[in-house]
């Protein structure tokens, strides 16, 4: 049974924040990537604004990179919360909670033509956080209990690693990348609750 009132809005909105920040102060170099150039001439032979399009190849990476971060760091610091655990006074504290992880996401764009794909770029990102929680107590209101935690505090680093290009008839294209978007960006998130598959009660 996974608690309902998990408050996964407040962590959206956060590494929202931080992911819109450094992609759109970064929107000029991502698209001036050959690659991501030819994603800019698939949106003109599909009729979009030709102005507008930066701005949507920039908005479609936001959003599928926004919702793999938060699925994945939700799944992680549950996981890991019972490992930290120690018993105090026959009751389940947890301790001093650090953590450093990373993750490749990536983000595809789509050509196609009568509903058949016949093109795709896709856009392999590294992410690497590391950061802490404090002041973290259990709600014990709840089975598994809820992790309420005053402060999440960290550093972010986000980097594209690989761009591929899969076209019909040619040969797929790797293209290792080493472009640097941010190194260590403060992320600071008030008043989370975090799932955890701790059960309520003693030992």
């Amino acid at each position: 049974m996974i608690a309902e009132n998990f408050n996964d809005e407040v962590l959206r909105d956060g590494f929202g924040n931080l992911l819109n920040t450094v992609l759109q102060d970064n929107a000029g170099s991502i698209n001036n990537i050959e690659q991501v150039r030819l994603v800019s001439h698939w949106y003109e032979k599909a009729k979009n604004n030709r102005k507008a399009i930066p701005t949507m190849i920039i908005n479609g990476a936001q959003e599928k990179l926004l919702g793999l971060m938060v699925s994945h760091l939700e799944g992680y610091l549950t996981d890991s919360i019972t490992t930290k655990i120690r018993i105090h006074n026959g009751e389940k504290v947890l301790e001093d909670f650090e953590f450093a992880y990373s993750w490749k996401f990536y983000v595809e764009y789509v050509k196609k033509v009568d509903l058949l794909e016949c093109g795709k770029v896709k856009i392999t990102f590294d992410i690497k956080v590391g950061g802490k929680l404090e002041n973290a107590r259990f709600n014990r209101k709840e089975s598994p209990c809820l992790l309420n935690v005053d402060r999440f505090v960290g550093l972010v680093t986000i980097s594209i690693a690989n761009v591929q290009v899969d076209l019909v008839g040619i040969p797929s294209v790797s293209i290792p990348s080493c472009i640097k978007l941010c190194r260590n960006q403060l992320i600071e998130i008030r008043d989370l609750s975090l799932n955890t598959k701790v059960n309520k009660g003693p030992i």
